[in-house]
């Protein structure tokens, strides 16, 4: 097996190899096959490298602490999706909030923000492919995870890869709020269309 992927353009590079080992080894820990951990320890360095804090003048450091929050294991709650009325004028609100926004699809009726520390919040009008609200728990490993709730008894939708990066597997609870299991990996925070930020570096 052969892994490759665009190169990041960033000076806050140290410690790449040492976070990449130290991440296959964790997940190899956790019970992962080792295509998985290797897979998910370059999903850590990726969004290690791109949550750089911008220390110092030379090499800096990665930006670790953010990423438990996209590769936290089972059950992470990361990302809320609320319905909106007027799509502009919820863009406005939040933003106001002080959250940033890294999508922006008019088209589909559809924005998404981010919050300090990593947590992520949309709002749909429901148009197009994108659903109205949900919450959503995004797993390391799908579908061992709908597995192990299948053979619980739990009721839950065939997990499917989405035109926007994120595979998905619905549920609902006894009140009928929707609830969604899914795997996103770098599409959550930076999907290839996410808005230009600030502190890009």
């Amino acid at each position: 097996m052969i892994w490759t992927a665009p190169r990041l353009n960033t000076r806050h590079n140290h410690g790449t190899g040492c976070t990449l080992s130290s991440a296959i080894a964790t997940f190899l820990g956790q019970g992962m096959a080792l295509e998985a951990a290797v897979e998910a320890g370059r999903t850590f360095v990726q969004l290690a490298l791109r949550d750089a804090p911008g220390f110092g003048a030379g090499h800096g450091p990665m930006g670790h602490a953010v990423v438990r929050l996209d590769l936290a294991g089972e059950l992470c709650l990361n990302q809320i999706t609320l319905p909106a009325r007027d799509l502009d004028e919820s863009v406005a609100f939040y933003k106001a909030l002080g959250l940033t926004q890294v999508v922006d699809s008019p088209k589909s009726g559809y924005a998404r923000f981010e919050a300090p520390g990593g947590v992520t919040l949309s709002v749909s009008t429901g148009h197009g492919e994108v659903v109205g609200g949900g919450i959503y728990f995004e797993c390391l490993d799908l579908d061992a995870v709908i597995a192990a709730l299948t053979n619980a008894g739990m009721a839950i939708e065939p997990a499917r890869d989405q035109s926007w990066g994120w595979r998905e597997a619905w549920l609902a609870d006894p009140a009928g709020n929707r609830l969604c299991l899914y795997s996103a990996g770098l599409s959550r925070r930076y999907p290839p269309w996410a808005l230009p930020r600030q502190d890009d570096r």
